[in-house]
């Protein structure tokens, strides 16, 4: 998972500098990890050089994974 993230990660920023080599060089190696649908959706927007969706859903994805995990970890305890 942390890997799908990271990864998620490295494409908002080359969305951010127009860097579209990056981009689909990332998109490729997601491409090859077990995903779920929220980036597969992420995927086909990407794409479809649909930059502005694809930032908000990983933006959007990264934000309840962080969720849950604090979620489960406050469970925890």
């Amino acid at each position: 998972m942390q890997q799908i993230l990271k990864r998620l990660e490295l494409i908002k920023t080359s969305i951010a500098i127009e860097d579209e080599e990056i981009i689909e060089l990332q998109v490729a190696k997601l491409s090859t990890l077990p995903i779920d649908n929220d980036v597969q959706n992420i995927l086909n927007r990407l794409a479809n050089n649909d930059y502005g969706h694809a930032v908000v859903e990983i933006e959007s994805y990264i934000q309840e994974l962080n969720n849950r995990y604090f979620v489960e970890e406050v469970c925890r305890y």
